[in-house]
C-alpha cells in the first residue's frame, strides 16, 4: 500500500497504537496532504485550482501556497464565512452541493477532497467539475475508505450504546461504502476524463474532540433531533472509548486511515 505521509513507512499491522500516534504526532498532515494532492493533480504556480466542497478551509489555504489561484466552493455559508476569516489567499465562495457557478473550462485543476462519499448525485458533481476545467485539466478526488476509519467507528459504536439502530441508518452517498477507486474512476471515465488512474493510500486523520464525528452518526442516521444532555452522555462514552489515540502533546485524537485517490484527465 502506498503512503500519502513518507514517516508513516514504518507501521504495519503490527504497530501498537501508542507506537503510531507517536509517529504521526510529528507529521504536518495537511501541508502533506496539499502536496500528495498537488503531485497526482500536477499543481504548480501556473495553475488555477477550484476546491469543492471545501469545508474548513484548512486544506485549500495549504494547496494556495503551491498553485497560481484557489477558488474554493462549500454549500455552508457558516463553514464559508468562517474560511474567510481565518485564511487569507483564496476566494472562498458559497455554492450550491451540485452547480458550480463559474464559466466552462475556467480552472486548470479541480479537487475533491474527502467529500465525493458525501455527494447525493456524485455523478452530476463530476460531470461539473469536467465542465469547469480547461482542456488537458485534471480532477483529483480523494475519500476515506468507511471501514478504515477508527475514529467514525468508534464514534459509532458510542451511538449504538445508547441509540439502537443508529449504524444501520448511517448514512452518506451512494460511493459512501466504497473500498477500492473502480468505482470513482468509472464515474469519472463516463464523464469524458481519460486516463484516469487510482490507488489506496495510508493516511492518518486528526480531531480534536469526539463530538464532531458524534454528531455525524447522529445526524446522519436521522437522529438530528437528539436531545443535547444525551449528546453530551455520548460525547463522554466516545472519548473515553478514543482515548488511546489521545495525543496529550497535540490535544488532538490522531486515527490511522485509508483513502482513495483517483486523478483523472479531461
Amino acid at each position: 500500500m502506498k503512503l500519502v505521509h513518507r514517516e508513516l513507512a514504518q507501521v504495519d499491522e503490527h504497530t501498537s497504537i501508542e507506537a503510531f500516534v507517536d509517529i504521526a504526532k510529528d507529521i504536518d498532515g495537511t501541508a502533506d496532504q496539499a502536496g500528495f494532492i498537488a503531485s497526482l493533480g500536477k499543481i504548480d504556480k501556473a495553475s488555477d485550482v477550484l476546491d469543492l466542497w471545501c469545508g474548513s478551509g484548512a486544506l485549500s489555504f495549504a494547496i494556495s501556497k503551491l498553485a497560481g489561484s484557489v477558488t474554493a466552493t462549500d454549500y455552508s455559508e457558516k463553514l464559508i464565512d468562517k474560511a474567510k476569516a481565518m485564511f487569507l489567499g483564496v476566494e472562498f465562495r458559497k455554492s450550491d452541493p451540485v452547480m458550480i457557478a463559474c464559466p466552462d473550462a475556467m480552472f486548470d485543476v479541480v479537487v475533491s477532497n474527502s467529500s465525493i462519499h458525501h455527494y447525493q448525485q456524485p455523478t452530476e458533481n463530476i460531470r461539473e467539475a469536467y465542465r469547469v476545467l480547461k482542456p488537458g485539466g485534471r480532477m483529483v478526488v480523494t475519500m476515506p475508505i468507511q471501514a478504515h476509519r477508527v475514529g467514525l467507528t468508534l464514534a459509532l459504536e458510542a451511538v449504538e450504546r445508547h441509540m439502537a439502530g443508529a449504524s444501520a441508518a448511517f448514512s452518506g452517498g451512494p460511493l459512501l461504502y466504497v473500498d477500492d477507486p473502480a468505482p470513482v474512476e468509472e464515474l469519472m471515465l463516463r464523464a469524458g476524463f481519460a486516463r484516469c488512474t487510482g490507488g489506496v493510500y495510508g493516511s492518518f486523520s486528526i480531531v480534536s474532540t469526539m463530538a464532531g464525528l458524534v454528531d455525524l452518526v447522529v445526524d446522519k442516521s436521522g437522529n438530528g433531533a437528539a436531545p443535547s444532555d444525551l449528546r453530551t452522555v455520548i460525547y463522554a462514552d466516545a472519548a473515553e472509548m478514543a482515548q488511546a489515540y489521545y495525543c496529550r502533546e497535540k490535544q488532538h485524537y490522531i486515527f490511522p486511515l485509508k483513502i482513495i485517490a483517483v486523478s483523472g484527465q479531461k
